[in-house]
Order: structure tokens, then C-alpha cells, then sequence
């Protein structure tokens, strides 16, 4: 039979039209699976995320409830260390200049020199005699014609007088004043006035003072029975009263 070019060149764009269909197919198959295969599987994605905030919901309650994801921990008591107790107490110092100490001819550990001196009635006495039974204490003072030295005396005579004097005489310690220089009769007058009740001598010519120091009063000294120097202070102001008690206390053994 003989072939027509017309039906040759029909069948030639029939079998070209087939072949371009079936590349278009395949590149829009390829296009799917490309597609199918970058797009994230939301399921998968949803049940991750899920996962995730239930493992953070998880570390959070960890941290808010610790019991609930360790062990209980027991409490750790550790000793406490014991206590270092206080130094005891200790006689105070004489912290004096140089030029007051120069004034003093006895200082601590010293014995306090005796003396004649007048009593009251106008007799003489012993100071060593008037010591207390175990400790004394010596206030020295002038007025010396001034009105704030006679205040301060007075005020001292009765700090020492209810103090030292009426509370510690049954511990066996006595205060004794010592007027220096002035009239007996005028001191005797101002020590009734003030109702002064400790036992008083007088220096009139200072002859005894003369023995402890070359100036300066008001001066008080603690002495043992044996009229050794303890503790001294060549003033008496409220850091002398404080460190006068405190001596007291260290020499009878209290804390």
C-alpha cells in the first residue's frame, strides 16, 4: 500500500502530541513528590511541640516543688563551736602625763606612808591604825578657799559614802577622808551640813601630804590591810568612780 504524506505527517504529530503530554504528567508528578516531601507533616509538628511544652511544663514544676524530683533532703546540724568566756576582770590602770606622775613620791605597789594626823576632838591619831579590815580607801582633798573645790569634795565624800562605805563594810572595807590644809572646825561644819558620817582627819599643816605628793588634789588610793597601793587616781571625776568600783570588785572577787 502506499503511504500518503499527508496521513505520514498526521501520524508523525499524533505520536508528538502524545510524547508532550506524557512529559507534562511526569514533570507535575515529580512537582508533587518535591512539594509532598519539603512540607512539614503538621501532625508531626503539632505532637512535637506538644511534647516539648509538656517537658518544660515538667522542669518548671521541678523547680517550683523540689521534693517532687529529689530526694528529701535531710537537715545538716552542725556543732556550734563553744563560746570563748570573757577575760576576767582586771584592776584598772593608772594611766598618768608624765608631769603628774612626776608629782606623786608612791605609785602602785608601793606602802602608803604613815602619818600623825588630828581626829575631830582634837587628838592625834595613827592613819595606820584606822585601817579597815581588809581594804582601804583614801580620799585626800583641799577647799582651799575655793567654792567648787568644797562642791566637788562634797560631792565626792558622798559619792564614797554611798558607794563604797555603807554597801562594802561588811566586806571589811573602809573609807577614810583626809582634809588637807584647811580650818578642822570650818571642814567639821560643812561635812554636818552635807551629812557626812565617814570617819575624818585633818592635815592642817599638810605635813603627811607631803609624804604622798609634791601638788595636786583631790587624790584617792585603794590600799590592802597592809596599806599597800593598789589602785590610785590623782583626781576624782566620774571615769575615777567607775575605775575605783571596779578595782573593789576585782580585789573581792567579783565578776
Amino acid at each position: 500500500m502506499a503511504w500518503n504524506p499527508l496521513r505520514i505527517l498526521g501520524i508523525l504529530l499524533t505520536f508528538g502530541s502524545i510524547t508532550l503530554l506524557l512529559g507534562c504528567q511526569e514533570s507535575t508528578q515529580a512537582d508533587k513528590s518535591k512539594s509532598s516531601t519539603s512540607r512539614p507533616d503538621t501532625k508531626s509538628v503539632t505532637q512535637s511541640t506538644v511534647a516539648e511544652s509538656e517537658t518544660t511544663l515538667v522542669k518548671s514544676d521541678d523547680k517550683e516543688n523540689p521534693s517532687t524530683s529529689r530526694k528529701e533532703e535531710k537537715p545538716v546540724f552542725k556543732r556550734s563551736k563553744p563560746k570563748t568566756p570573757p577575760p576576767p576582770p582586771t584592776i584598772p590602770n593608772v594611766g598618768l602625763s608624765d608631769s603628774l606622775r612626776a608629782t606623786c613620791l608612791v605609785n602602785v605597789g608601793d606602802i602608803m606612808p604613815d602619818g600623825e594626823l588630828l581626829a575631830a576632838d582634837g587628838g592625834k591619831v595613827s592613819l595606820e591604825s584606822q585601817y579597815g579590815e581588809k581594804y582601804t580607801v583614801l580620799f585626800l582633798w583641799s577647799e582651799g578657799g575655793s567654792n567648787y573645790a568644797r562642791l566637788a569634795a562634797d560631792s565626792a565624800l558622798g559619792d564614797l559614802q554611798n558607794d563604797v562605805a555603807e554597801p562594802y563594810a561588811v566586806k571589811g572595807i573602809k573609807v577614810i577622808g583626809i582634809n588637807e590644809g584647811d580650818k578642822p572646825r570650818s571642814v567639821q561644819q560643812e561635812l554636818g551640813r552635807i551629812g557626812i558620817k565617814l570617819p575624818c582627819f585633818f592635815d592642817p599643816n599638810s605635813a603627811f601630804f607631803a609624804k604622798l605628793a609634791k601638788s595636786i588634789l583631790p587624790r584617792v588610793y585603794l590600799l590592802d590591810a597592809s596599806g599597800k597601793i593598789i589602785w590610785f587616781d590623782t583626781e576624782y571625776t566620774q571615769s575615777t568612780r567607775r575605775n575605783l568600783m571596779l578595782a573593789i570588785q576585782v580585789v573581792l572577787g567579783k565578776k
